[in-house]
């Protein structure tokens, strides 16, 4: 009885210390980000964020202990659904709205004390970013894609201790 309390105790002091440990090992832009806040923060003249399918996202982190020390991985996906404005004035232009979201992006990235260390056009609709924090390199990758009046943004990011 006391051998499997033990057991149970120790278990749950690593299971613990390993959760506490990927915590540690996120940069502040990457437990921070939410695809949907920053949409809307840019407030595009083209969008009407207050319409659409909202947002959502899911998230991990792994880690462990190896030869080299530790190895810390985490990696979030989330979406940011909006209605487009197709006409007028105030028209969706999808390479303005990725400027301006980029932008916002990069502005994020540097509030959290993080470094751009890279950007570019993944494709045409679509970029990506380059980071460092600390110890930690990033990526997030944003890409989108409309389906009528429905516009649709996905955004993943990538952060690890090691390259």
């Amino acid at each position: 009885m006391k051998r499997a309390l033990l057991l149970l105790a120790g278990v749950a002091v690593i299971s613990g210390g390993c959760r506490m440990f990927a915590q540690l090992q996120q940069s502040d832009f990457f437990s921070r980000f939410v695809l949907d806040k920053s949409v809307k923060a840019i407030a595009y003249k083209g969008v009407d964020a207050t319409r659409g399918p909202g947002g959502g996202g899911i998230g991990g982190t792994v880690g462990g202990i190896g030869p080299r020390g530790p190895d810390v991985r985490s990696s979030s996906t989330s979406s940011s659904g909006f209605m487009i404005i197709e006409e007028g004035v105030n028209k969706f232009e999808e390479s303005e709205f990725y400027e301006a979201l980029a932008s916002r992006i990069k502005k994020e990235i540097e509030e959290s004390h993080a470094s751009i260390t890279g950007s570019g056009n993944s494709t045409s609709n679509g970029f990506y970013i380059d980071y460092k924090d600390g110890n930690l390199i990033g990526r997030i990758t944003i890409s989108g894609s409309a389906t009528g009046q429905v516009y649709t943004v996905q955004a993943k990011v990538d952060e690890s201790n090691k390259p």
